[in-house]
C-alpha cells in the first residue's frame, strides 16, 4: 500500500504529494500530577478525572515530498488551517477513522535535487488524543431518515470503543423535558420553533432546528438546561426521556485509541 493522507477532504495523491511512510502509532500521554510526601518513598499519582483518564494532545509528523506535477502554492494553501475549526486527518492505512487536528508548525519545502522539481517537506499536525469514526452510527427517533438507527426511550446503546463517550444530543419538543443518558438533564421552556442541542464533547448547548436536527442555529441555550452532561459508559448505556418529546437524535462521538 502506497501511503497517503486526507486533509480537509482532499487526498494527498490528488495534490501531487507523496507521503514517504506512515507516521508512528502513538498512545497519548495521560494527564496526571505527582505528589511527594515527606517520609514516603516514591510519590503519589493523582489523576485529573477518576471516572475517565484524560490524555494530552500529540504531534503527528507527516514526512512528504512533492512531485513535479504538484503546485507548491496550491499545496501550501491546502495545508493552511481553517480559521474557525480544526481539520480532519485520515490515513489510508486506517481509513475508517479520522483525527481532529491543526497544523501548527512552519512548512518549509526544499528542493531534493538541483534542476529537478521534487520538493521535500514535513507537516506537523497537533492531534486530539482520540481518533473517531468516519461513518459513525446516528440514532434517531425519526425512522424516515435514511442511514440512521431507530431510537426509542429505553434503548441500550452499546459502546464499541471501551472509552467513555461524550455524545451530541438534539432534543425537540415542547415544555419541560427530562432526558437520561448516564446523567439526567432537564430542559425547560422548549418550543415548537426550536429545540436544544447538547454537545457533551465541547460542553456547548445551543439550539436545534425542528425542520432538520442536523441544522443548528446560533445561540447559547445553557440557561434552559440543568444537570450534568450526558455520557455513554465504557460498555453500554440506556437512554430514556419523559415529557412532550417529538424527536431525539444522538450522535455518540465514539472515541478510540
Amino acid at each position: 500500500m502506497i501511503p497517503s493522507f486526507n486533509w480537509r477532504s482532499k487526498w494527498s495523491d490528488d495534490m501531487g504529494v507523496v507521503l514517504t511512510a506512515f507516521p508512528d502509532i502513538v498512545r497519548p500521554k495521560e494527564r496526571v500530577s505527582t505528589v511527594t510526601i515527606t517520609g514516603r518513598s516514591g510519590s503519589l499519582t493523582v489523576v485529573e478525572d477518576e471516572d475517565a483518564p484524560v490524555y494530552e494532545q500529540f504531534l503527528m509528523t507527516l514526512k512528504c515530498y512533492l512531485r513535479p506535477e504538484g503546485d507548491p502554492s496550491k499545496v501550501l494553501a491546502w495545508l493552511t488551517n481553517d480559521p474557525v475549526s480544526n481539520g480532519k486527518l485520515i490515513l489510508n492505512n486506517d481509513p475508517d477513522y479520522y483525527y481532529v487536528g491543526r497544523i501548527i508548525n512552519q512548512i518549509s519545502m526544499s528542493r531534493i535535487m538541483a534542476g529537478r522539481d521534487y520538493f521535500d517537506f514535513s507537516v506537523g499536525v497537533q492531534c486530539e488524543p482520540f481518533k473517531r469514526l468516519v461513518d459513525e452510527e446516528v440514532y434517531d427517533t425519526d425512522t424516515s431518515v435514511n442511514g440512521t438507527t431507530a431510537l426509542t426511550s429505553g434503548l441500550s446503546i452499546k459502546n464499541p470503543s471501551g472509552i467513555i463517550a461524550r455524545p451530541t444530543i438534539d432534543i425537540l419538543g415542547t415544555g419541560t423535558v427530562k432526558l437520561t443518558l448516564g446523567n439526567t438533564v432537564t430542559i425547560k421552556n422548549l418550543t415548537t420553533a426550536e429545540g436544544v442541542r447538547i454537545d457533551a464533547d465541547t460542553g456547548i448547548i445551543s439550539s436545534a432546528s425542528p425542520e432538520s436536527a442536523s441544522q443548528i442555529k446560533y445561540g447559547n441555550k445553557a440557561s434552559l438546561v440543568s444537570g450534568e452532561l450526558p455520557y455513554i459508559g465504557t460498555s453500554k448505556q440506556t437512554i430514556s426521556w419523559s415529557g412532550n418529546v417529538t424527536r431525539v437524535v444522538v450522535r455518540p462521538n465514539w472515541r478510540f485509541m
